[in-house]
């Protein structure tokens, strides 16, 4: 369908996703390194989340989604 349909989703929503997926990863494993593993995984979060920059949509489509409703607006 092409880029226009190649939505992101919300970083908090994205965020709490990711951290329920690693602690039940995490909890798969032996006790013994669990804690190893939540400190590096801890640290990659909190990587993910100070690098990743969200733009809901690209200045240009929402333009063109302002145009389409203008041109609605004016139908009706």
């Amino acid at each position: 369908m092409g880029p226009n349909y190649a939505l992101e989703k919300d970083p908090k929503r994205y965020a709490s996703e990711l951290i329920i997926d690693t602690k039940n990863a995490i909890r798969q494993l032996e006790p013994k390194i669990q804690n190893t593993f939540r400190h590096m995984a801890s640290r990659k979060i909190k990587q993910i989340l100070t690098t990743n920059t969200y733009r809901p949509m690209h200045k240009r489509h929402q333009h063109n989604i302002k145009q389409i409703k203008n041109a609605h607006k004016e139908i009706i």
